[in-house]
This record gives structure tokens, C-alpha cells and sequence, in this order.
């Protein structure tokens, strides 16, 4: 299995998106470590099972999960090119760890109390993040070009559509306030004084010092909670959308 590792990482991993690329390099020790001596014709369901099993008693189900996930595309991407010569897929049929949805809603009270603490880069993009329901990434993304006449475009990740979020005065703020940045220039709309493009590291270490109590991804939630739009983030399954609305909904009571 080392062998077969080393191939993808060679010929298959340079082809993901950058952001695949590292999630994956984080999760190949470990899989290295447990299979990778082992013979590709020697993994059975049963091994992967009890992978699963001992992540899930670490505390990390979730990543088990994930680790599994890349294991399973490694036999396929090596079976449809006779690297190894196997009839099945050792991870089919194995199921994931059980995974519960994140439900935490950010209250404009917490949301107005971690605002006003924050440094001005980490304002905007949290505004961002909030009124365009984008994700990390997506914000950290956003360029000069993505800035049109009717509104701002996002070029979203994960498998959703891009979509274009009308303008509002809200938005219009955030926008000019990441516009007047100090620094170089640059095509990134949030960038360092240098004009480069935000590091994801130094992001979510400035995004710790605050303690903010939530996480930044939770704020692409609120931002679809809040939102009217029946899909502001360009979700493409109604499932995706439902996961992501977790301020508890209203109802009257019986008369």
C-alpha cells in the first residue's frame, strides 16, 4: 500500500484543488502508518472497520471519516489503472462513523461582541463571511473582477454554484472598507500590506486570538439563517441548504 500511496500523491494528488491537496497530505500519515505495509490484496472490510472504530475512540470520528473517504478513492484510482489487482473496493460497504450536524446559531448580540474586538482585516471578512453566507475560503478568494455592477460574485467551493449577491448598503461598506486597506495594491480584494493574498494559516490564527466562542464557518450559517433568499449560497441540494439554517424557527402558539 506505501507504494500505492506514493504513486498518488505523485500522479493523482497534484490534480486537486490546492485546499484538497493539503487536507489530504494531512490525512496520509496516519493511513500510511496503518496500511502501509500492508499488501493492497490483504485490506479487508474488517481492517477498515476497526480504523474506523479506534478513531472514533480518539475522539476523531469525524476525521476517521475523512481518512476513510481518501483511502476508498486511493483503491479506485489504482484499480481503474491495474496498479493493484483487486476486484472490490475494500471501503464499500463500510459505514462512516455517525456524524451530527453542527447546530450552533451566532446571535447578533455574539456576533456584535466579537466584531468590536476584532482587528479591521478580520471585521470585513467576518462581514463578508456573514451577508455574502460564503465560507472561509471563498471569502479569502474574492478579487477585484468579482466586483460587478449588480452586485458581488462568489465563486464557491465544495461542489456549490457560483452565485451573485445583490448590493445593500451593508455589503456596500464592507466592500469600500476592504477597498481603502492599507498597502500595496492588489487584485485580491483582502490582502496584506504587502498586496498578497491572506494565508489561510495567518487567518485562523488571528481568527483564535479572538476566542471568539464560535467558529468563522459558523458565520456562513448565520449568514443563510438570516438570509431571505431561498438559496443564498448556491447550495445544490435542498439538504446542503437545510444544514446550514439553524436559527430556530417561529411559531405561533396554539390559541
Amino acid at each position: 500500500m506505501q507504494r500505492v500511496f506514493d504513486l498518488y500523491k505523485l500522479q493523482a494528488l497534484p490534480n486537486k484543488a490546492p485546499r484538497t491537496q493539503k487536507d489530504n497530505l494531512n490525512e496520509f500519515p496516519i493511513l500510511e502508518t496503518v496500511f502501509g505495509h500492508m499488501p493492497p490484496e490483504t485490506v479487508r472490510r474488517s481492517h477498515i472497520r476497526k480504523f474506523l472504530d479506534i478513531r472514533a475512540e480518539d475522539g476523531a470520528p469525524i476525521r476517521g471519516n475523512r481518512e476513510k473517504a481518501l483511502l476508498s478513492h486511493v483503491f479506485t484510482w489504482a484499480m481503474e489503472r491495474d496498479i493493484i489487482d483487486i476486484l472490490v473496493n475494500p471501503c464499500r460497504g463500510v459505514k462512516r462513523n455517525p456524524e451530527h450536524a453542527r447546530t450552533r446559531y451566532v446571535t447578533n448580540d455574539e456576533y456584535t461582541a466579537v466584531y468590536n474586538r476584532a482587528p479591521a482585516r478580520m471585521q470585513i471578512c467576518m462581514e463578508l463571511a456573514y451577508l455574502l453566507a460564503a465560507r472561509k475560503s471563498e471569502v479569502l478568494d474574492l478579487m477585484q473582477f468579482d466586483l460587478m455592477a449588480d452586485g458581488v460574485r462568489v465563486r464557491r467551493g465544495k461542489g456549490s454554484k457560483t452565485n451573485m449577491v445583490n448590493w445593500s448598503a451593508r455589503l456596500e461598506t464592507a466592500i469600500n472598507e476592504a477597498l481603502g486597506l492599507p498597502g500595496k495594491k492588489s487584485s485580491y480584494l483582502i490582502h496584506d500590506e504587502a498586496g498578497e493574498k491572506i494565508l489561510t494559516s495567518s487567518f485562523d490564527t488571528a481568527w483564535q486570538r479572538l476566542k471568539a466562542g464560535f467558529t468563522f464557518h459558523d458565520l456562513k450559517a448565520k449568514g443563510v439563517s438570516d438570509s431571505k433568499a431561498a438559496n443564498p449560497a448556491g447550495h445544490k441540494s435542498s439538504n446542503m441548504i437545510e444544514l446550514y439554517k439553524r436559527k430556530p424557527e417561529q411559531v405561533e402558539p396554539p390559541q
